[in-house]
């Protein structure tokens, strides 16, 4: 086991960035772990799907679905054993990708698709409604469609960020904005708390409302979030950009503290996902390429050298339980595109091309979990292969006189 202090990571803040407020303990536990099973042979191209998102209520029920390139939406009620399949679009046309996708629960969905469709479910995705909600925009007045990512605070209450905020009080169907006033909205994704009060996040701040999202206030000193995760009891997660730094708040979005994120700058790691699971456990996943571009590779470049061979990536796992942090790397896959985990122990890793991952012991080791469509495709029989019979055909005799 391998300790880092904490003076061989520096983290990259802005401005803005709220600096540490309180004094964080950072014991990095560091360990290389290997998958329990490697990543097979890829299905048939017309199978591929790069899944990049998971929720999972309970350690065997969830839905593992794509929302980059075909989207794919695929839900398992034993622990990935079997997979339901509940959304296919092969193909990249606008109108079919996922926009934005909400859980309520294991039952109750919401997802938006291009072309200004809402689908939403309350028996697992085995039967949806088709809605095709509009809105008023507030700067010409013209109907536009929903999109963008919703969040749900129940059956009826739930927030939408286009280029405004929008609220409905119906589940979907009829949309108006949030927002007092004819005017857009900084916020690019939200997360309300209750009936009332809710954080969102934008490039430059934080900001807070406290009147079910008609005024939003910028927090103080707060910093530009491109990722947020959030639970209903105040605690929230927001990740700068790939390269750090990982933010907490503890106060529904009124104070944020870094976390110190031990990645290795400037440019090894590189986070692709975080999950705020409770206060004392946050998670973080994406890759360690092996090397620093800046560090390793121009330098050499620049002296006139060829570039140097580096190992291949290693994905990367890093887990916050309030204090510290203990980082991860796996030879398989090379990059964890999403993560969702149920509790300490039990947790799920989308990846691309296919790739589906699980823990049951924190991360030390992981289980390759075959998807829908690498299951269908075993169950598909291959064309028998083409065979030529290289022995060469005797010429024809020759005619007797």
């Amino acid at each position: 086991m391998e300790l880092f202090p904490l003076t061989m990571w520096s983290g990259i803040m802005s401005a803005s960035t709220l600096r540490l407020a309180i004094v964080t303990t950072l014991v990095v536990l560091g360990w290389s772990a290997a998958a329990v099973r490697a990543q097979p042979q890829l299905p048939p191209g017309t199978l591929v799907r790069p899944f990049t998102h998971a929720y999972f209520s309970n350690p065997n029920r969830g839905v593992v679905y794509s929302d980059d390139g075909p989207a794919a939406v695929i839900a398992t009620e034993d622990g990935g054993a079997t997979w339901r399949l509940v959304l296919d679009v092969d193909g990249f046309d606008p109108k079919d990708l996922l926009d934005g996708f909400f859980f309520l629960d294991d039952r109750r969905w919401w997802l938006v698709q291009g072309a200004g469709r809402l689908r939403r479910t309350q028996d697992g995705g085995r039967t949806f409604e088709t809605l095709t909600p509009t809105y008023i925009e507030p700067r010409r007045g013209n109907r536009l469609s929903v999109c963008g990512l919703i969040s749900f605070l129940n059956e009826q209450q739930g927030w939408a960020t286009c280029s405004t905020a929008l609220k409905t009080t119906d589940g979907g169907v009829t949309w108006t904005l949030a927002l007092a006033g004819r005017r857009e909205s900084q916020i690019s994704s939200l997360w309300m708390f209750d009936a009332g009060e809710g954080v969102g996040v934008g490039r430059e701040q934080v900001f807070r409302t406290t009147d079910g999202g008609q005024t939003w206030a910028a927090v103080a000193n707060s910093p530009g979030l491109t990722k947020l995760s959030c639970i209903r009891e105040g605690f929230c997660a927001g990740l700068v950009w790939q390269y750090g730094p990982l933010m907490v708040s503890r106060d529904r979005g009124q104070s944020w503290q870094d976390t110190q994120i031990p990645l290795r700058l400037p440019d090894q790691d590189r986070i692709t996902a975080i999950h705020a699971v409770r206060s004392s456990l946050v998670v973080a996943v994406g890759t360690d390429i092996g090397h620093s571009y800046a560090r390793d590779v121009e330098p050499v470049l620049n002296a006139g050298h060829p570039a140097p061979s580096f190992p291949p990536p290693r994905a990367l796992l890093l887990k916050w339980d309030g204090s510290a942090w203990s980082r991860a790397t796996y030879a398989e896959p090379q990059v964890f595109a999403g993560v969702y985990f149920v509790d300490a122990n039990n947790g799920w890793f989308p990846a691309y091309e296919n790739a589906i991952y699980k823990t049951t012991d924190g991360g030390q080791t992981l289980q390759f979990v075959p998807d829908y469509f690498r299951q269908i495709a075993a169950l598909t029989p291959a064309e028998p292969p083409l065979v030529f019979d290289a022995t060469p055909t005797p010429p024809p005799p020759t005619p007797t006189p």
